[in-house]
């Protein structure tokens, strides 16, 4: 973990580079008691080669419940409608903004509004899941960091008119950027464990096709536990590192860093994802399956030792970008 200055909220988009850009920054909330949640992300999207066509991005969902009910929305902006400061925290796309403690905006697509205003507080450590040379190099294309990866949320959103108070919701706030979409992944975050509130985690494994041939998944894993950073995310880790899809909605992860062991386990229920369509800078496009309302647990052992047995029932964000179709899960914006 890294210390916060607001500089890991800095905008990385140069304006005019024909190297195809995207970078987004989203914010989640789980409702401590029920599964509801809420996730809202502001993006730019410049193609590759015409960054005069690069355009903004609103997007929001709302989860209640496990049996899928949610709401989905997505409004599209030209440029000169959105701002994304690259000296200082400050993002707006059309009336939506984003700065230092601070979001507020409306959606609106599909019949469906969702609408927010938002407060969380600022300060202490960021999460950097990447190594931190990973930051400076031109691999991995995608990079991405939770400069506050554990916030409680003051304020209320409101879903087609309905006023949702989400004051002691706990959830974080995150960056990402790349000059290309990661081609399969599959990431999860959680800091509200049933029995360990203080404890946070991101994880990630991605590969990527090199022509008709995809690579090993290389996965990352960071934890923090009573005041301690436990980080997976160093190449030896990589090659210690076990990946399994044993279903379609079902990811188990196993981690060893040479003294700490960890064995992760995320699941989420098909009818609580919503599909999503990313445009990819190169071209195309990739579809994220998202859930705010899955499950974990994390076997956390010390020379074998076990350390603490972490489980969250309904608090932990789950996506799946892939381009197979057989997921069924609808595209909802």
């Amino acid at each position: 973990m890294v210390r916060q200055d607001g500089i890991d909220n800095y905008s990385r988009w140069r304006p005019g580079s024909k190297k195809g850009f995207y970078e987004s920054y989203f914010l989640r909330g789980n409702c401590p008691e029920a599964p509801r949640a809420f996730w809202i992300k502001y993006t730019i999207y410049a193609p590759k080669g015409r960054p005069q066509a690069a355009e903004g991005e609103l997007w929001a969902i709302y989860f209640e419940g496990l049996e899928g009910a949610k709401v989905a929305v997505k409004e599209v902006y030209p440029l000169k409608s959105c701002l994304f400061a690259a000296d200082r925290f400050e993002v707006r796309v059309g009336r939506a903004r984003l700065s230092e403690g601070v979001c507020s905006g409306a959606c609106v697509s599909g019949g469906r509004r969702i609408e927010w205003d938002l407060k969380y507080p600022t300060g202490g450590p960021s999460l950097h899941f990447l190594p931190e040379w990973a930051y400076r190099s031109s691999f991995p294309k995608a990079k991405g960091l939770a400069p506050y990866p554990d916030v409680t949320w003051q304020g209320e959103i409101q879903v087609d008119g309905k006023r949702i108070n989400v004051t002691g919701w706990k959830g974080s706030q995150n960056h990402n950027w790349g000059e290309k979409h990661t081609d399969q992944y599959a990431w999860a975050q959680c800091n509200s464990f049933e029995n360990s509130p203080e404890t946070y985690m991101e994880m990630m494994s991605a590969r990527v096709k090199l022509g008709p041939v995809w690579t090993p998944f290389i996965n990352f894993f960071v934890l923090h536990h009573l005041g301690q950073d436990i980080l997976f995310n160093a190449p030896p880790s990589w090659m210690r590192a076990r990946v399994r899809f044993p279903g379609r909605f079902e990811w188990h992860l196993d981690a060893d860093n040479g003294t700490d062991q960890a064995h992760c386990r995320v699941v989420g229920r098909k009818e609580t994802f919503a599909g999503l369509r990313y445009r990819n800078p190169p071209g195309g496009d990739h579809t994220c399956l998202n859930s705010k309302v899955a499950s974990s647990e994390i076997r956390l052992l010390r020379k074998g030792k076990e350390i603490v047995h972490l489980r969250s029932g309904f608090t932990t964000a789950f996506e799946i970008l892939t381009d197979d179709p057989s997921y069924g899960v609808p595209i909802l914006a």
